[in-house]
Parts: structure tokens; C-alpha cells; sequence
């Protein structure tokens, strides 16, 4: 006697099938299925999904040898000293601080600008550590609160650097020209172009 659902074959007069507990009838041998049609054994995937694990499988193991080629050619040629074309990404010659980043990557909120004169530019390009001085301002524009993003500007108008100012505009505007005072950009805060 054969199950009707999944045609495994059973003692005669058994009730239920011990494989899928369907409901056995009055069944007869000839009744059944010439042949049953193959089922998964419980908690095991269909065959349709064993096939696609079995393809994926095969498609990682194929993918894993083309790349293990493509890298065995380019040491090959290397090794010829023929040139590969190839992108190559290098890390920037000096790293800036979080800070610095920071400013680099937000120039475009700055609401004001810093004119400085020509010896105070030349100090910003030679320097790495150079601070804005109000002595080197010849100019302020906008209206900025402390602690701001300001433009840093040239005599000709090129831009130079981006900072954060330690005063307000009108304090700025003020110290011009002025002497012996705190940096109105510290280098802390000053993003050379």
C-alpha cells in the first residue's frame, strides 16, 4: 500500500502514513503510483531549493577562480614589467585634524570674510602654524557671531583659508590694524586651502 500524498509505501492496513500522517484509505496496491515521487526527508529543503544551493555554491567556486586568475595574471605581468592600467587611490601627503576637517568640509556656511594684508599671506602660505593677527586684517565683512566660519582672503581676492574667529564682527572690525591681541584665528581653527 502506497501514501496518496507522498507516495511512501506502508504496511497494509495502516490508517495514517508514518512519513506525512496523511489519512491512508482503502487504497490498493495497484492504486498507487508506479513510481513515488521523491520527497525530502522532514526539516530538509525542497529538491528545487537543493538545486539553487547547489548553483550558488558553483557560482561562488567559479567567481573565486576567476578572481584568483585575475590576481595570478596581474603577478604575472608584474612580474614581466609590462604596465597594468589600474586606479590607484594614495593617502593625502598630511593628514589635517578632525577640527580642520571640519572647516574644510563646511566653507560653505562661512559668513564672513578676513582681508589680510600681503605680509600676513605670506606668513598663512609659508607657515603650517600660522594664526590670523588682527595687525595683518585690513578688512571685515559680514556680520558673524564668535566661534563662525570667516573666509581668509588675500590682497588680490584669492582665498586662502577658512577658519573659525574667536570674536564677533563688530570686535573685528574694532581690533583692525591693532597690535598685541589674541589671534582672531587661531591656527587650531585655520584651514589652508
Amino acid at each position: 500500500m502506497f501514501c496518496t500524498k507522498c507516495g511512501s509505501e506502508m504496511p497494509d492496513g495502516t490508517d495514517f502514513c508514518t512519513n506525512c500522517g496523511a489519512r491512508m484509505g482503502a487504497a490498493s496496491p495497484a492504486a498507487a503510483p508506479a513510481e513515488p515521487a521523491p520527497m525530502p526527508a522532514a526539516g530538509m529543503p525542497p529538491v528545487q531549493g537543493a538545486v539553487q544551493k547547489k548553483s550558488h555554491k558553483r557560482a561562488v567556486i567559479v567567481g573565486m577562480c576567476v578572481a584568483g586568475v585575475l590576481v595570478a595574471g596581474g603577478a604575472a605581468l608584474a612580474l614581466t614589467g609590462e604596465e597594468v592600467l589600474c586606479t590607484r587611490f594614495e593617502p593625502a601627503p598630511h593628514t589635517a585634524s578632525g577640527v580642520k576637517m571640519w572647516i574644510a568640509s563646511s566653507e560653505g556656511f562661512a559668513k564672513g570674510v578676513l582681508r589680510i594684508d600681503e605680509g600676513a599671506a605670506a606668513a598663512v602660505r609659508a607657515s603650517k602654524a600660522a594664526s590670523i593677527l588682527a595687525v595683518g586684517v585690513t578688512a571685515v565683512e559680514g556680520d558673524f557671531e564668535r566661534d563662525d566660519l570667516v573666509r581668509i582672503l588675500s590682497p588680490d581676492g584669492t582665498q586662502l583659508a577658512v577658519g573659525r574667529i574667536s570674536c564677533d564682527s563688530e570686535t573685528a572690525r574694532r581690533n583692525i590694524g591693532r597690535k598685541g591681541l589674541k589671534p582672531l584665528v587661531h591656527c587650531d581653527y585655520l584651514y589652508l586651502e
